[in-house]
């Protein structure tokens, strides 16, 4: 990040991530509950947009504690979010099978995004010149962009679905 911390400080950059996951996770499950499902995945989705920008901009120790805490609530709402869309969506009779095949695809994303396009472009950047905390700043950009891509499209999906139930919603009363 270029702030050169020390580990205490990293511990405590982590721990914030942590607190707020814990928070937000106890909360989440009434948030849902108001918001649907789709709603809560866009919804983690967009706070994860809030601190990838802010990791990729800020030159300010206390804005890296506060991504740390957005980070942690938008884990949280991701991940109860989209185990409960796949709950819902997946059979019961082929729950076991598909939740395998759901927790694998899931988990595979976050280490391939890093694998194949965080670390290569990271390594690019260093290898091209540039400084090793600006190479780690576009990463995040990166990241912010891929993100923002999977927002429009699920956002698209998302209120797509909900336009065509509602005009055979409205076609059903003439």
């Amino acid at each position: 990040t270029g702030f050169a911390v020390s580990s205490r400080t990293l511990a405590h950059i982590f721990n914030t991530e942590s607190v707020a996951m814990i928070g937000a996770g106890l909360l989440v499950g009434r948030i849902l509950a108001c918001t649907g499902h789709g709603q809560g995945i866009l919804a983690g989705a967009a706070v994860s947009l809030a601190y990838l920008l802010i990791f990729a901009t800020t030159n300010h120790l206390a804005l890296i504690f506060g991504a740390s805490f957005l980070k942690g609530i938008a884990e949280a709402l991701i991940v109860a979010a989209s185990y409960a869309a796949a709950s819902v969506m997946i059979p019961p009779r082929r729950r076991a099978r598909w939740f395998g095949l759901f927790n694998a695809t899931y988990f595979l994303s976050w280490g391939l995004a890093g694998t194949l396009i965080a670390g290569p472009l990271v390594d690019l950047m260093i290898r091209a010149g540039h400084t090793t905390t600006w190479a780690y700043r576009i990463s995040y950009l990166a990241a912010f962009g891929l993100t923002l891509s999977g927002v429009i499209l699920l956002g698209c999906l998302f209120f797509g679905r909900r336009q065509i139930q509602h005009a055979a919603d409205l076609s059903g009363k003439f």
